[in-house]
């Protein structure tokens, strides 16, 4: 996650209600009480009353005569980041109680009547001073739904330093189209009326209009500002084709970073998601400013995607199960039946075909003496070292205590001391064997803290870190968890911990030498399918592609290479 440097004047106003810490990082360090934000508001000269928006304390108070709102979170996410609302307060308002509970403030300042038009401009121009004397993050994240278009687009062409990112539900993006009714769309005859004199102009003079969101948009490419648009497709109110198609269109073709959600046969309602988490991940990722580029083995694509998730090398072949991009730069992958080292031109320069007594390869691991470790499930499943000749080195059997075949283990290590860790799926059980095959060490992903059997904590991943802890993806029980030496739980994140319950079927993980975790969500279909929390179980970045990820390794973040072997 960016760090951000708050003044000392910023430290103190957290806009809380409140006394509270803010939600920060393990490596933060808080130590000033924010003030109520009655009185930063008050500091400013402005009076505020308070009432309740969903559980959270929202602040209601006018600016040079306009109507506007805060609502504070519980416990402010660090550098004060915020949505900021645009018309239609409350309405369908699932992404605003997200972000809340993610520790971000949610804003409104009403322009109402107004349609993006430059008065529109100059009362959000006021608004944006007043959330940087009470120690707003510098970026706001824009919300804008139909009408609310016009303002988020506008406002952010003219200030697109000042905007983190930009969410357009279903939004207008043309005043001919609507309010106008010039084009497909039905248009409101009274609202166009009151559009042409916020404008300014004529029924006559808008066919030539220039300055809508659509003429502005290279701005936003240029300054990198991030979209995230919904589309139903059957809107015959803000008809997509004049407006959130147009834009689409548009901005890819100037090379602008944008994400879109298509929902066909659905008319201008409904707004927002009823879970939407894939909205929330998008504004996570605008504020963190995290990239990273990373090998994803999966049904749909086994190769490596840049930091803007493009396909930049298709091994060729989907549904790998394990894999590793080499310090060499190969690409070693296990598949079903066959474990391959590639070079980036698809040579082959190392093969292993699983035994014929076995049914499945499930891991593969290159080590430090040039051997590769592989597990094999089956009749007689067990754990290998093949040398580079071919030559099987290391063989014993493991226990994973069931015939299934699939799911006696999967992602097995070797450790620094020469001990294999392994987790049994169905066994419950994390085992450390010894290169003789025995068990000398094992972890119980069973416990009753944990849910007990009945949560199906089935153990895939397992790292073993340098404090002798160990993090286990427990996929179907959809949680990571880290445990100590003595097999206690130190640290967990689930569902409960993140918006949108973005954990189904937890499958392959890494924990980067920053301490966050980036876990691979193998059963999501939709929405987010690799994300990375960091220790305050914050999500600070996501792939939300059209790849499914059963394992992964992040190779870069922000351009930097990860440093030291990957601990995956």
């Amino acid at each position: 996650m960016t760090q951000l440097k708050l003044s000392s004047f910023l430290m103190v106003v957290l806009l809380a209600t409140t006394a509270i810490t803010a939600r920060v990082s393990f490596a933060d360090d808080v130590s000033s009480t924010p003030r109520p934000l009655t009185t930063e508001l008050q500091s400013q000269g402005i009076e505020s009353t308070t009432g309740e928006f969903h559980g959270f304390t929202q602040y209601n108070f006018k600016l040079d005569g306009v109507d506007c709102k805060i609502v504070s979170p519980k416990q402010a996410a660090s550098g004060n980041p915020w949505v900021w609302r645009a018309r239609f307060w409350g309405h369908e308002p699932q992404f605003d109680r997200a972000m809340l509970e993610q520790g971000w403030h949610v804003c409104y300042c009403d322009v109402g009547g107004l349609f993006g038009a430059d008065p529109a401009i100059e009362r959000w121009d006021a608004f944006y001073s007043l959330s940087q004397k009470l120690g707003l993050h510098a970026k706001p994240f824009l919300e804008g739904m139909s009408r609310g278009g016009l303002i988020i687009m506008r406002w952010a062409s003219v200030h697109p330093d000042q905007v983190a990112g930009i969410y357009a539900d279903n939004a207008v993006m043309d005043i001919r189209s609507w309010p106008g009714g010039k084009g497909t769309g039905i248009g409101s005859p009274r609202a166009w009326t009151e559009c042409l004199a916020a404008y300014e102009m004529t029924d006559e003079q808008s066919a030539s209009y220039k300055a809508g969101p659509l003429d502005r948009l290279k701005r936003l490419a240029d300054a990198g500002v991030p979209i995230f648009v919904l589309i139903n497709e059957a809107d015959d109110v803000v008809p997509p084709a004049e407006n959130g198609d147009r834009l689409v269109a548009e901005y890819k073709k100037l090379g602008g970073k944008i994400e879109v959600m298509r929902r066909p046969g659905l008319g201008h309602h409904p707004h927002s998601l009823k879970d939407p988490a894939p909205i929330v991940a998008f504004a996570l990722t605008t504020v963190n400013d995290v990239r990273h580029s990373l090998l994803i083995a999966g049904p749909s694509f086994t190769g490596i995607l840049d930091e803007q998730g493009q396909e930049v090398w298709n091994a060729g072949k989907a549904a790998a199960r394990d894999g590793f991009v080499l310090p060499n730069g190969n690409v070693l992958i296990a598949w079903k039946d066959v474990v391959k080292e590639m070079t980036r031109d698809h040579e082959v320069v190392f093969q292993y075909r699983k035994s014929k007594e076995n049914a499945e390869i499930g891991t593969v691991e290159r080590l430090e003496n040039g051997n590769t470790l592989i597990t094999e499930l089956g009749k007689k499943p067990r754990l290998i070292e093949v040398a580079r000749d071919g030559t099987v080195v290391v063989d014993f059997p493991l226990q994973p205590e069931t015939n299934n075949t699939h799911m006696q283990t999967r992602m097995a290590r070797k450790l620094p001391s020469g001990n294999y860790l392994v987790p049994h799926l169905l066994a419950f059980k994390v085992e450390e064997y010894t290169a003789a095959g025995k068990v000398v060490h094992e972890i119980k992903t069973d416990l009753q803290s944990l849910g007990g059997r009945e949560a199906e904590n089935w153990p895939f991943t397992a790292i073993r870190l340098e404090n002798g802890n160990t993090v286990v993806t427990l996929t179907h029980g959809n949680k990571v968890v880290e445990f100590d030496p003595k097999g206690e739980v130190v640290w967990e994140v689930n569902n409960d911990d993140l918006p949108g319950s973005p954990l189904v079927d937890p499958c392959g993980a890494q924990r980067l030498p920053n301490g966050n975790t980036v876990i691979a969500s193998y059963g999501a279909r939709q929405g987010i399918k690799v994300l990375e929390v960091n220790p305050a179980k914050q999500i600070v970045w996501s792939y939300s592609g059209k790849h499914r990820a059963h394992e992964i390794q992040v190779l870069t973040t922000n351009g930097q290479p990860i440093t030291g072997p990957p601990m995956k």
